[in-house]
Order: C-alpha cells, then structure tokens, then sequence
C-alpha cells in the first residue's frame, strides 16, 4: 500500500501524460541502477545513506551520458522524493552537476532534405505526417490528440487547434501542399472503409481493415515513424555530446522558425505566437490574443518559404502574381474613373466661378447709388437669418 501510494504522488505532482511516461521511465532506470526490486525499496533505506546512493548516481551519469541530461535524469528522482517527504540535501546534489555544454542538434532541415525524407516515404500517411511538421512546425507531442474537429478549413490551408483545453492552446496552420496530403491521406484512409466523423484522430495506426477499431497513434509510434523517414538524411554526430547535427523531430520545428523568422512583413509578437511561444515578454501570453483569421493573414506571408515541392511554388507564384495583376488593372480602372468624376467636378466648380464672376461684373457697372442698395439688401437679409 505505501508502494502504491508513494507512486501515486508522484504521478499525481506531473501535469500530462507524456512527462508522467518520461519521469517514470527514468524513475525506472534509477531504481534498476540501484538494484532495488520495487519504487517502495526507493524509500526504505536510512536518510543518509539515500543522500549517498543519489550523489553515487550523479557520478555515474557523468562518465556514461551528456552533461546536458543529467538535470533531465535526475528532475524525476529528486520529484519522487520530495513528495514522499524525504529530506534530502538536493543543493549539495546539483553542485555535483557538470557543466553544460554546447548541444549538437542546432541545424534545421532544409528543403532539399526535407523532400529527400519525403520522396523515400512510401504511405500517405507518412507524407502527410512529413508535411505537418514542415508546414506547421508543431511539436512531435500535440499530434496524437488531433483529430478532425479540431481542423477548420481557411482558403487552400488548416487551421488545427492544438493543446486543446491545456495553457498552450492554440492553433497551427498547414500550406496548400501539406493540406492536401492531409486530404489524400484521409480519402485513402474511407476508401479502406473506415468511419470518418469529427471525433476521428488525424494520425492513426497501421491497420489491416479500414474498419477495424480505430488507435491513435501515440508519441511513441509517432517517434518511430519519424526515426525510420529521416534514415535517408546524412546526419552527422558533432559536437562532445555527439548528438546529431540535426534533431529527428525538432529540426522540422527549427526549419519551420527559421523560415517565419526570415519573412518580412510579420511582426516579432506574431512570429512567436505562430511557433507557439509566449511571446516576446512574459505578460504577452495574457494580453496578445489574436484571431484564427489575423494568424492566418500572418501565416500566408511565409507559405511560399514553406513549401517543399519547387513546382507547387512556382504554381503559387503564378496564382499571386496573377491575383496582384487583377488587382491592378482594377486599381488602373478605379483611378480612371475618379479621375474622370474629378474632372467632371472640376469643370462645375470653374463654370460656378466663371458666372460668378459674370455677376460681379455687371455690380461693378452699376452706379454708386445701386450699389449702396444692393449692399443694405445684403446686410438686411444677413440680420433676418
């Protein structure tokens, strides 16, 4: 019972079920480590010799990981016991910590790459999947809770509301060319027989029978996916962490970034809030809340940057100089047709001012005693209005 419930705190203290899989899983590995049979086990020794056996693993995972994951390894080791009410002297632990070092995995994928992933992907779920995080930039994590209500359709693109209930609620958008992969995919998807509706998830498992039960596909089928497309990429092993020079998943994100960063015309408080940021400052998570339409306005200023298909962007090239030629000749026929009103207008007023000086002629001419007349009508008629 003290088992059970030593875990269930601390499962109860993660927020989603991705980082619940991920702590227990390192949580796992440490107790594995210390040769102990179950999480209880964790608990059971003396204080003192608990604070040793973490400082030993510290040591370990020096000499067999990077530096850079240790904080990872050991945040769920510390969580565990702090809510089991283990005092444990976690300051001195983290001084164990080595240093940082510069992480391998900071280049993105480029087009030429990303359309060598794509031309090895047999299914059209694979392209689909390609395409989404290429188009999108959306984190490997917010796929398996897609499904088709959360997908409206804005000129040739998604809008696909992702984190749906969850702080980071948002949307993301997908090019004409990722959209439609998306559409083959799920027309494959009926014509296998499977039931669509609004509850259908965007990404499912591989299946015999369109019409068999239907399952998500999960982070971990997705990481798989993604781990067996990007084989056709030379990625080197770089840096004292060795890690690859671009990340599996994340370099799609850091493509689609690097692309939004280089467009002009988007404002820096949007181009964070299209990568699904905060923000530049903190407070701009509360107060910047643009609509689906205004990110979209946004996000169709970078679509010619994120296509990968050269043909579909000269296609689109094509269709936007011919709607900015349209555009032209109507703005041509406009200014045509003011300028003709103008000068209609402008030949009224010189008429009015011709008669009227006709007029002041003839007043001229008259004799003084007239005039004087004239001028006492003028101030008499002033006074009765």
């Amino acid at each position: 019972m003290r088992e059970q419930r030593s875990m269930l705190l601390f499962e109860q203290a993660i927020k989603t079920e991705a980082t619940k899989k991920a702590y227990k899983y390192q949580l796992t590995k440490f107790k594995e480590w210390a040769k102990i049979k179950n999480f209880n086990g964790l608990l059971e020794a003396p204080q003192k010799d608990i604070q040793v056996m973490l400082e030993d693993y510290v040591m370990y995972l020096k000499k067999t990981i990077s530096p850079n994951s240790i904080p990872i390894y050991f945040a769920p080791i510390e969580l565990f016991y702090v809510m089991n009410d283990i005092n444990l002297n976690f300051k001195k632990i983290r001084k164990l910590f080595p240093e940082k070092v510069k992480k391998g995995n900071e280049r993105a994928y480029s087009h030429s790459e990303i359309s060598m992933i794509l031309k090895s992907a047999k299914t059209e779920r694979h392209k689909a999947l390609v395409l989404l995080f290429a188009s999108s930039g959306c984190r490997l994590g917010s796929i398996p809770d897609i499904k088709l209500k959360h997908m409206t359709k804005i000129e040739d693109s998604y809008a696909i509301k992702i984190y749906v209930g969850e702080k980071e609620e948002d949307f993301i958008f997908t090019t004409p060319e990722s959209s439609k992969a998306i559409d083959s995919y799920l027309d494959e998807r009926k014509k296998d027989g499977e039931y669509i509706n609004e509850e259908t998830p965007l990404f499912r498992t591989t299946y015999r029978l369109g019409i068999e039960k239907v399952k998500t596909c999960s982070v971990d089928n997705l990481t798989h996916i993604m781990g067996r497309l990007v084989r056709v990429i030379d990625r080197k092993r770089v840096g004292k962490t060795k890690r690859f020079d671009i990340a599996k998943n994340h370099g799609f994100r850091k493509f689609f970034a690097t692309s939004i960063k280089n467009t002009i015309g988007i404002t820096p408080t949007m181009t964070e809030k299209l990568i699904n940021h905060i923000g530049i400052v903190q407070m701009d998570g509360n107060y910047f809340a643009p609509t689906m339409e205004k990110m979209f306005e946004a996000y169709k200023k970078v679509i010619p940057e994120l296509l990968i298909d050269q043909t579909k962007k000269q296609e689109l090239k094509i269709k936007r100089l011919e709607k900015t030629q349209i555009e032209l000749e109507k703005f041509k026929e406009d200014s045509i047709l003011l300028l003709k009103e103008t000068s209609e207008e402008f030949k009224a007023l010189r008429k009015q001012r011709e008669e009227f000086q006709e007029k002041l002629n003839l007043i001229k001419l008259l004799p003084k005693k007239d005039k004087q007349l004239i001028r006492e009508k003028i101030a008499n008629l002033k006074r009765e209005n």
